[in-house]
């Protein structure tokens, strides 16, 4: 992710500031096999700031990754200021070979802060005191709720007798114990929520025990299904009830990769699954004809489009011919990586997702003239084993 956690922790050698890199620790009860993994190949997801103002302490909450390519404003621009803003900062990790010397797009990068005070900001702070004293070295003292999904590996404080975590909210398993609040907060939103539903998220999947296959893929949240029931209720009842999601097109990295592959299959089980349960809800409800699934949910990407200007930056080389990476580049055009973690449930561009859903929840392809404009001719995978060809961007 060039994070320059090396170049950071020399540059603050020998100051006041105490910089110290944290690998991401396994639960206790996991397999030596197991630790060796999630300490290589997890990290801890959590994005804060904390300090005191002049008005008491003040926390920022956030996706900002401290790493190269993340900067962006409203623009999400694709090919501007190349020479200039990202000369030292250019990222492009959908497509192999991509560098500045062979020109855009960039990635554009979509995210959400928040600036917390009062209690709010206090719990962050609670929260930072309990991540560096369970894994800063010892002797390094730090003297000085929001939601969250982290586990006793990570943090001191939880207790370890379940009655006891049970009443602070927390779940306990095996020789564990997990703050899930992120988790439950999201479900309990969903519930109380009266109109819609607006959320926006690197990744949207879950309630695998629902899908109509890979029941045992381990993508157990609720959110997905709690959705999907809530819509039910509302048709029930004859209540009007909408809900937009907002996603990437696909997770960053080449689309053919094994990885985006099993995800976008993942994300296809979930819209299938839900569309299912509202697609049921309307039939038992007498409207089947009258009201479609997409009448209350639909999904959307983000994208970007751009013409080109007199005095912009010129690559020195040129992708490969006949490449995903050179046809996005004549195209002038990309996907909005959608890194947020975000919900509204009070009353840039919005691409429909390339799918259309029959009355039943089914989906199928939609016609290539009318699916993501902006976005689907630029790039495309190879045919998956998986996924239906209409989903293989």
């Amino acid at each position: 992710m060039d994070t320059h956690d090396e170049d950071t922790r020399i540059f603050f050698e020998g100051t006041k500031v105490k910089c110290f890199l944290c690998p991401r620790d396994a639960d206790a009860s996991l397999s030596g096999v197991l630790k060796v993994e999630i300490g290589l190949e997890f990290t801890h997801h959590q994005k804060t700031v904390t300090l005191d103002a002049a008005s008491g302490v003040v926390s920022f909450v956030g996706g900002i990754d401290v790493c190269d390519g993340r900067y962006d404003d409203e623009r999400h621009t694709l090919f501007r200021e190349l020479d200039t803003t990202y000369a030292d900062d250019f990222q492009q990790k959908n497509f192999e070979g991509a560098d500045l010397r062979h020109g855009g797009p960039r990635e554009p990068w979509h995210d959400v802060h928040s600036r917390l005070e009062g209690p709010a900001a206090w719990d962050v702070l609670a929260n930072f005191e309990q991540r560096w004293t369970r894994q800063a070295p010892h002797g390094e003292s730090w003297n000085v709720q929001v939601f969250r999904s982290i586990d006793d590996a990570s943090v001191v404080g939880f207790p370890s007798d379940p009655d006891e975590a049970a009443e602070m909210g927390l779940v306990s398993g095996k020789d564990v114990t997990i703050d899930q609040s992120i988790h439950a907060g999201y479900v309990e939103a969903i519930r109380r929520a009266r109109r819609f539903v607006y959320i926006e998220n690197q990744y949207f999947f879950g309630s695998c025990a629902s899908w109509k296959e890979s029941q045992d893929s381990g993508c157990l949240n609720l959110v997905p299904m709690e959705l999907a029931l809530k819509i039910a209720s509302k048709i029930r009842k004859g209540e009007r009830f909408a809900a937009y999601v907002v996603t990437p097109m696909w997770p960053e990295g080449e689309p053919e990769g094994d990885t985006v592959q099993a995800i976008l299959h993942w994300n296809r089980l979930t819209m299938e699954m839900m569309y299912g349960v509202i697609a049921k809800a309307i039939e038992e409800s007498g409207m089947r004809g009258v009201a479609r699934p997409t009448d209350y949910l639909n999904f959307f990407c983000l994208g970007n489009r751009e013409v080109k200007r007199p005095g912009e930056y010129v690559p020195p080389e040129r992708p490969e011919p006949g490449t995903d990476y050179a046809r996005a580049q004549a195209n002038r055009r990309f996907l909005i990586y959608v890194h947020a973690k975000l919900m509204i449930d009070l009353p840039g561009h919005l691409l429909p997702f390339p799918i259309r859903v029959s009355d039943d929840g089914v989906l199928s392809e939609l016609p290539a003239d009318g699916c993501f404009p902006d976005t689907k001719a630029s790039v495309r995978g190879r045919e998956s084993e998986m996924l239906p060809l209409f989903l293989t961007t």
